[in-house]
C-alpha cells in the first residue's frame, strides 16, 4: 500500500507515465496479496482494499484506458461479496455507485446491458444513500439520470438502425431482383408503405409531443395563481403553434387536428387556476426549457434516422421538466411542523412516485393504451398531491387520503413498473381468484416482530393477511402472499421456521410483492444470494420504530427493472394454450396471432382475458421481480437446486448428472456465468422442464428457490438425505412428497428417483 500511495504522489497528475507504470505494478501486487487472503481476514476490510483497487485502477484509466477500466470492474466484482458479507450497507452502496460509474465508461454509450447494470446499480445505492448518507444523494440522482438519458439515447439509436437496416435491405432486395419481377417490386412497394406508416412524420412527432406536454401541463402546475396559469398558457401556446408554424402546408393542415388538445390543455388549466401555484423561478426554468424545445422543434428531418433522433432530442428537452414536476412539495406543508409530520413524510415517496411517471411517459414507442395508463397516473398523482396538501394538519384525514388514494396508486404503478416481466405461470397452489389489497401486508417470521409490526398496521390503517382460505397450510400462505402489497419477512428466528420464511420469499418475489426483509444487527447480511437491501434491527431500540419508515418505503417503492422484456414470448405461450372454442377466445386469438411488439398493458389484459377461460383454475399470468423465460421447444431441462458446499454436495450432483445424460441437459445454479446469482436462478428455474430439489438440512437458498419453482408450477422433484429433514419440514410442504435417498450405496437410489421423474409423461411447455 505504501508503495501505491507514494506513487500517486509523486507526480502533479495521475496519469503521468511514472506514477502509471510504478502504480500498475504495486497494485499488481496488491492484487496477488489479495487474492492469497486468508479465511481469518475480515471480509469487510479485505472488501474495501478491493474497492480501492478499483478506486485506483479508475483513477489511473483518466476514464479512457479501457485495460485499467476492465481491471476496476474485476476488483469491483471481488471486493462485492466481502463488502456484502462485512454488512456495512454504506459500503456497499459507495461500491455500487463506484462500479456504475466504471461500467458507464467500459460500455462507451453503445453497450445496453453495461448500461442497465449501471442503473440498476446506482438505484442499489440511492436506495442506501437517501437514509444513510442523504448530502450524496443529488449526485447520485444526477448519475442516474444520466445514465437513463444515455438508455433513451441508445434505444434513439437503435431504432434508426434498425430502419437504416430496413432501408437497405429494400435496396438489396430490388438489386437483386430480375428487371420482370414483378412480385419483389410488388414486395418492396408494401414494405415501403408499412414503412411509411410506421415512421412519424415530424407532424406526427409535434403531435405527440404536444399531447404530452398539454396532458402533463395541470399536473406539472398543479397549483397556480390566475396571473401564473394564464401567462404559462400563453408561453406554452406560443412556442408550440412557433413549432407547427415551420411545417410545410400539407403537413400544418395535419397539426391543424391538434386544436383540440389545446382546448383540453386550456380547460385543464382553467381548473387548476384558482389554485396557489408555482414560483416565479420555476415558471422561467421551464420557459426556457419551451425555448429549447421550440428551437429542436422547428427543424424538419428528411430522414427517418434524423426524424427519429430528433424525435428524441425533443423528449431529452422535454425531460428537464422532471425536476419541475416532481420537486414540488405540498402546499402550505412544513417539516419543521409537528401537524403535518405524517404528510411531511410522504413527499419524498409522492416525488418518487412522480418521477417515475414522468420518465415512463416520456419514453418513446409507447402502447397506446401504455401511453394512456401512464398518463392517468400522472393526473392521479397530482390530484392525491392536493388532496394530501388540504388534509395535512389533520392525522386522521391524512391517513385517509393515504389509504383511500396513495397506496392503491402505488400499487398500480409498482405493477405497471412491471408490465415487461409478464410470465405465464402454473402455480402448484392453482390460482384462485383473490384481490390484491393495496393496504395489506404479508408477515412470515417470529412473534416478536410481529407484535412489532401489529402496531405499525395499528397506527398506519395496515392490515395483515391472515383471513385467507385454501385447502393446506401451503395454499393458504400463497393466497395470503397474493393479496397483498408489501411483504415482511422475517429472518431473525431460526431452524425450519426461517426455512419457512425464505420459500415465502420465493413465492412474493415471483409475485412481484415488494419485500421487507429483517435481520438482527449481529447478522453479517442476507443468508442466501439476493440483491436486497435488508433491515438490519438494531438492539436496545423500539422494533415498530424501525419497521415503520421501512414499511413506507416497501408501499412506495418501485422495483428495479432490467430493461428486458418477455411480454412476446407469453403472448405466442399463452396463444398455444388457449384452445377454446368460445366466441372471446376465437377473437383474441385472431387479434394476437403472428404479431409481435405488443403494448404491454394491453396484452396483459387481452392474454388475461385467454388464460382465464383456457386456465381452468391452474394458469396465471404473474408480474415477477425479473422478465420471464421459457423452456426450449422439444427439449428437456434438468435444474438441480442443491446446497453448494457441504461435503457431499459434488457426490449428489455428480448421481444426478448422470442420471440425466442422454434424457436431459443437467444444470446446478453454481455453473451459470452470469454474475447477478439469484437472476440466473430464476432464468434456470424458467427454462427448466424438470427441477429436482434437494432438501437436505433445508438450506435457505435452496428453501427460497423451491418457493420460485412452485410459484412458476415447474414439474418438481422433492429428495432429502436420510436422517431427519423430511420429519422436520415446515408446514407449508410437510403433506409434499420427498423422496428420501443415501449416498452411502453411491446415490442408486437418487439415481432411480431422478429417472423415473425424467420418465414421466406429463407436458411441461408453456
Amino acid at each position: 500500500m505504501e508503495r501505491l500511495w507514494a506513487a500517486e504522489d509523486s507526480a502533479p497528475h495521475p496519469e503521468a507515465p511514472g506514477v502509471l507504470a510504478e502504480a500498475s505494478l504495486a497494485l499488481r501486487e496488491l492484487e496477488a496479496l489479495l487474492q492469497t487472503a486468508g479465511g481469518s481476514e475480515d471480509p469487510l476490510e479485505v472488501g474495501r482494499t478491493w474497492r480501492y483497487v478499483g478506486d485506483t485502477y479508475f483513477t489511473l484509466s483518466a476514464k479512457k484506458d479501457k485495460d485499467a477500466l476492465a481491471r476496476a470492474r474485476e476488483a469491483y466484482l471481488r471486493a462485492e461479496p466481502l463488502s456484502e458479507a462485512g454488512g456495512e450497507a454504506v459500503e456497499v452502496a459507495k461500491l455500487n455507485f463506484n462500479h456504475a460509474n466504471v461500467l458507464r465508461l467500459i460500455g462507451g454509450g453503445y453497450d445496453r446491458a453495461l448500461f442497465e447494470e449501471a442503473k440498476r446499480r446506482y438505484y442499489r445505492a440511492l436506495q442506501i444513500f437517501r437514509t444513510a448518507t442523504p448530502a450524496v444523494v443529488p449526485q447520485v440522482e444526477e448519475a442516474l439520470q444520466s445514465v437513463e438519458v444515455g438508455l433513451r439515447t441508445l434505444s434513439i439509436y437503435e431504432t434508426a438502425q434498425q430502419s437504416r437496416d430496413q432501408l437497405q435491405g429494400l435496396m438489396e432486395r430490388l438489386q437483386g431482383a430480375d428487371p420482370d419481377d414483378v412480385e419483389a417490386d410488388r414486395e418492396v412497394e408494401r414494405a415501403l408503405a408499412e414503412f411509411k406508416t410506421n415512421e412519424q412524420s415530424p407532424a406526427d412527432q409535434l403531435q405527440e409531443l404536444s399531447a404530452l406536454m398539454n396532458q402533463a401541463m395541470p399536473a406539472i402546475t398543479s397549483a397556480a395563481s390566475p396571473e401564473e396559469a394564464a401567462a404559462f398558457e400563453q408561453k406554452v401556446r406560443a412556442d408550440l403553434e412557433g413549432a407547427f408554424g415551420q411545417l410545410d402546408p400539407e403537413e400544418r393542415r395535419k397539426a391543424d387536428e391538434t386544436e383540440d388538445l389545446f382546448e383540453q390543455a386550456r380547460a385543464s388549466l382553467r381548473e387548476t387556476a384558482e389554485r396557489d401555484g408555482v414560483s416565479k423561478e420555476r415558471m422561467e426554468a421551464g420557459f426556457a426549457i419551451l425555448e429549447q424545445f421550440k428551437a429542436l422543434a422547428a427543424q424538419s428531418p428528411q430522414s427517418p434516422e434524423k426524424m427519429t433522433t430528433q424525435g428524441g432530442r425533443m423528449r431529452d428537452v422535454i425531460s428537464q421538466f422532471k425536476h419541475i414536476y416532481a420537486g414540488q412539495g405540498l402546499h402550505g406543508v412544513s417539516e419543521d411542523d409537528p401537524a403535518c409530520a405524517r404528510a411531511a413524510s410522504l413527499v419524498p415517496h409522492l416525488q418518487a412516485l412522480q418521477a417515475f411517471a414522468f420518465d415512463q411517459v416520456n419514453e418513446s414507442h409507447l402502447g397506446d393504451t401504455e401511453r394512456q395508463t401512464l398518463f392517468d397516473f400522472m393526473m392521479r398523482l397530482g390530484h392525491t398531491r392536493k388532496a394530501l396538501s388540504d388534509a395535512a394538519r389533520d392525522e386522521a384525514a391524512t391517513l385517509r387520503v393515504e389509504h383511500d388514494r396513495l397506496r392503491p396508486l402505488a400499487l398500480a404503478m409498482r405493477r405497471c413498473g412491471l408490465r415487461q416481466h409478464l410470465t405465464l405461470a402454473r402455480p402448484l397452489w392453482g390460482w384462485q381468484k383473490v384481490e390484491v389489497n393495496p393496504n395489506c401486508l404479508f408477515y412470515a417470521g417470529g412473534d416478536g416482530v410481529k407484535q412489532a409490526l401489529a402496531r405499525v398496521c395499528a397506527e398506519r390503517g395496515l392490515e395483515l393477511s391472515e383471513k385467507s382460505k385454501g385447502w393446506g397450510a401451503g395454499q393458504v400462505r400463497w393466497n395470503q402472499i397474493r393479496e397483498s402489497a408489501v411483504g415482511v419477512f422475517d429472518l431473525t428466528v431460526g431452524g425450519r421456521a426461517l426455512a419457512s420464511v425464505c420459500h415465502a420469499l420465493g413465492g412474493a418475489l415471483a409475485l412481484g410483492v415488494y419485500p421487507v426483509v429483517v435481520i438482527p444487527e449481529e447478522a453479517a447480511g442476507l443468508p442466501f444470494d439476493i440483491d436486497l437491501p435488508p433491515l438490519s434491527l438494531r438492539e436496545g431500540e423500539d422494533v415498530a420504530a424501525q419497521l415503520g419508515p421501512a414499511i413506507d418505503d416497501a408501499l412506495y417503492g418501485l422495483h428495479p427493472t432490467t430493461g428486458e422484456s418477455s411480454v412476446d414470448e407469453t403472448a405466442r405461450r399463452v396463444l398455444e394454450m388457449s384452445d377454446g372454442e368460445d366466441a372471446t377466445t376465437r377473437v383474441l386469438r385472431q387479434r394476437l396471432a403472428g404479431k409481435s411488439g405488443f403494448d404491454p398493458v394491453e396484452a396483459e389484459e387481452m392474454l388475461g382475458s385467454l388464460v382465464s377461460l383456457n386456465g381452468r383454475g391452474k394458469a396465471a399470468l404473474l408480474l415477477p421481480v425479473w422478465p420471464g423465460f421459457y423452456p426450449e421447444e422439444g427439449g428437456r431441462r434438468c435444474f438441480h437446486v442443491m446446497p453448494f458446499r457441504e461435503s457431499w454436495s459434488d457426490e449428489a450432483r455428480d448421481v444426478v448428472r448422470r442420471a440425466c445424460k442422454g434424457k436431459a441437459k443437467y444444470r446446478r445454479g453454481d455453473e451459470t456465468e452470469e454474475q447477478r446469482v439469484i437472476h440466473s436462478i430464476w432464468e434456470e428455474v424458467c427454462r427448466a422442464t424438470h427441477v429436482v430439489v434437494d432438501l437436505t438440512n433445508l438450506n435457505l437458498n435452496v428453501c427460497l428457490e423451491l418457493g420460485l419453482a412452485q410459484a412458476l408450477g415447474r414439474p418438481t422433484l422433492l429428495v432429502a438425505q436420510a436422517g431427519g429433514t423430511v420429519e422436520a419440514l415446515f408446514p407449508e410442504i410437510s403433506k409434499l412428497q420427498v423422496k428420501p435417498y443415501t449416498l452411502a450405496d453411491g446415490g442408486k437410489s437418487l439415481a432411480a428417483h431422478v429417472a423415473a421423474f425424467l420418465q414421466k409423461a406429463e407436458s411441461t411447455r408453456q
